[in-house]
C-alpha cells in the first residue's frame, strides 16, 4: 500500500537503443484498513485483563460491512460496533481476567463484505505476568555433539519488591544451573543452565525449577529439550 515505483527495463536488438527503461509509479489504496495492524497487550498483571482497541475502515466509497470476527486464541475475545455515518468499525480485542501466566499470541480474524480483502488477520500478542516472569519461556538445546558442554541463560524478572528467588534447580543430573543477580533497574535474575559433557546420547526431557517466596508462583518451572548427538 502507498506511493509505488517501480522500473522496467527493455532489452532489445535495435542498435541505437539495445535498452530501454520504462518506469512505472501509482499509489496503491486498501480498501480496507486496520489501524494499528496489530495488537501489543505488553505486560499485562495477573487476573487484571487488558481490552485495546482497533479501528477498521474503508479507504474508499466501498460500504463496509463487518460479516464476523474469530480468535485463534481461546483467551482473547473481540466484539465490533459500528461508527455511523462514517463507514468505519471499532473493534474491541479482550484478554480474560483469568488468563494463566505467560506469553500470548493468537491472531483475530474479521470477515468482512469486500471481495479483496475478505478477512484480515491481526497478530495479537503479550504476557501475563505476576510476581516474576522468565525469558525464554523454554530452553530448546537443539542437537548438542556429545563431550561437549553446552550454556543457555534465562532470564528472571521480578515485579513486587518482596519477592524473592529462593533456590534453582535443574533435571535431570548432567544439568546444572547456576544464579546470578544482574545490575538492573528492576531486580533481575540470569540463571545459566549448563549441559555437562557426560550427558548420555539420545532426547533430552529436563526442566528448571526455580523456587522463590511468592504467594502465587511459588515454584516457577520452564522445560529444558534437546537431543544429544554422538560426536563426527
Amino acid at each position: 500500500k502507498g506511493k509505488v515505483s517501480k522500473n522496467v527495463t527493455v532489452y532489445s536488438d535495435d542498435p541505437d537503443t539495445p535498452t530501454y527503461k520504462v518506469s512505472i509509479s501509482g499509489s496503491v489504496v486498501e480498501e480496507v484498513s486496520v489501524n494499528p495492524e496489530r495488537v501489543d497487550f505488553s505486560k499485562v498483571p495477573f487476573e487484571s485483563g487488558a481490552t485495546r482497541n482497533i479501528s477498521v475502515k474503508s479507504e474508499t466509497d466501498f460500504k463496509l460491512k463487518i460479516k464476523k470476527i474469530d480468535s485463534t486464541n481461546p483467551n482473547i475475545e473481540a466484539a465490533f460496533e459500528e461508527v455511523k455515518d462514517k463507514n468505519e468499525y471499532i473493534v474491541a480485542v479482550s484478554l480474560k481476567k483469568d488468563t494463566d501466566y505467560g506469553r500470548i499470541n493468537g491472531n483475530i480474524l474479521i470477515y468482512t463484505n469486500s471481495k479483496n480483502q475478505e478477512k484480515l488477520t491481526i497478530p495479537v500478542y503479550g504476557e501475563v505476568i505476576g510476581d516474576i516472569s522468565v525469558y525464554p519461556p523454554r530452553i530448546s538445546c537443539g542437537s548438542v555433539k556429545q563431550n561437549k558442554e553446552m550454556a543457555f541463560p534465562v532470564f528472571v524478572m521480578v515485579y513486587n519488591d518482596d519477592v524473592k528467588i529462593e533456590r534453582v534447580e535443574a533435571n535431570p543430573k548432567f544439568i546444572n544451573a547456576e544464579i546470578n543477580e544482574m545490575e538492573s533497574k528492576r531486580k533481575t535474575y540470569k540463571v545459566m543452565i549448563t549441559l555437562q559433557k557426560d550427558a548420555p546420547l539420545g532426547k533430552i526431557n529436563g526442566g528448571l525449577k526455580i523456587f522463590t517466596n511468592s504467594k502465587t508462583q511459588p515454584i516457577v518451572e520452564i522445560p529444558i529439550i534437546g537431543t544429544v548427538v554422538m560426536e563426527s
